[in-house]
Parts: structure tokens; sequence; C-alpha cells
């Protein structure tokens, strides 16, 4: 969902006259929102990184990404009833601050981005193949990970030069998934 999509959710386009969900993000995501809708009945919380929140029973914890160098960019660590997810779209290679707060999470289940496939490019927000089998071989050493943790790639480009299959052969033998749309996974 884009910011200018926000609209759709009040009246005159429906009968809401407050948005019925709570919009998180960095400072940047949550300025372009107040900007663009000053004044409107909506609840904006403010994230960052490595401060955790509390949303319908889950805990949740940003994680500083490396993805935008012009604003803290976040991943996020999803926990409730004991099992913990980090979900790492749009990150590049943490820096050595997120690499640290994730030792010993013992995360039950990892979804990260693999965007630039077999062909890295110049920008590095994202990882080709090589760079994220290397972030999830450095979470399991450090115990980012429990040992049977679940493993699925996300945010491939076609510019990346791998159809699903080349994915699946090039990662399966590092016991990650390249995911799919409609995926579903049970943590």
């Amino acid at each position: 969902m884009t910011v200018s999509e926000f609209q759709y959710f009040l009246y005159p386009f429906n009968d809401n006259e407050y948005l019925p969900f709570t919009a998180y993000g960095n400072s940047a995501v949550c300025g372009i929102i107040r900007a663009r809708y000053p004044g409107w009945p909506m609840e904006i919380v403010e994230t960052r990184a490595f401060a955790p929140f509390e949303h319908d029973g889950y805990k949740i914890t940003p994680i500083a990404a490396n993805h935008k160098p012009d604003e803290e960019a976040h991943n996020l660590i999803i926990e409730r009833d004991g099992r913990k997810l980090i979900y790492a779209t749009d990150t590049g290679i943490w820096c050595e601050r997120t690499f640290d707060f994730l030792k010993g999470a013992q995360a039950h289940a990892l979804v990260i981005e693999c965007t630039d496939g077999f062909k890295k490019s110049a920008y590095n927000g994202h990882l080709d193949i090589a760079e994220c089998v290397g972030v999830v071989h450095r979470l399991g050493e450090t115990g980012g990970l429990v040992a049977d943790a679940r493993v699925v790639t996300t945010h491939h480009s076609h510019q990346g030069g791998a159809r699903h299959c080349d994915l699946v052969r090039a990662l399966g033998k590092f016991g990650i998934e390249p995911g799919y749309d409609g995926m579903e996974i049970e943590i």
C-alpha cells in the first residue's frame, strides 16, 4: 500500500471517520504521511531501530536495515507465543550494530530478500545470492537463528537473472527456500 492510498480508508471513500488501523513507520515515512494528510483522523506511530513496541499481541522490534542511506530503514523482528520471525526485505548487508543485536536472537524463521539473484548490482541496499547465503550463515553461527529455522527468500527481481527453479537449485543446497507469490509459512 502506498501513502496516497490512505485516503481510500476514510470518508468520503467509505464510512470510516477515523483510519481503521495504526500506521507505523520510521521518521521519514511518518513525515510523509503527516505532510500529505495534515490533521486527518489517523494514528501514526514513529518507530526507531532497536526500540520494541507492542501491537495486537505481538512484540515488534525494528532493526536497522542497510537500504536507504538518507533515512533509518527498518527490518523487523516479530514475536508472539515464544516464536520469533526476522522479516528482512530491502536490507542489503546489515551494519555491525544489527548483527550484534541479532546474536543469540534464536529466531525460528527468517524471510530475507535476494533481489539481485545472480547479478550483483552497484546498489548495496539489496542482496545477491552469495550475500544472502553469507547473512544466513552468519546468523546461524551467532545464534541469530535456531538450528532448524526456516529460511525463505523474497523480493526477487527479474534483473537478477534467476528463474524460480534457478533459485531453488542455487539456494536449496544451503537450506534456503526461494519464496513465491501466495506462499504461506507456519512459524
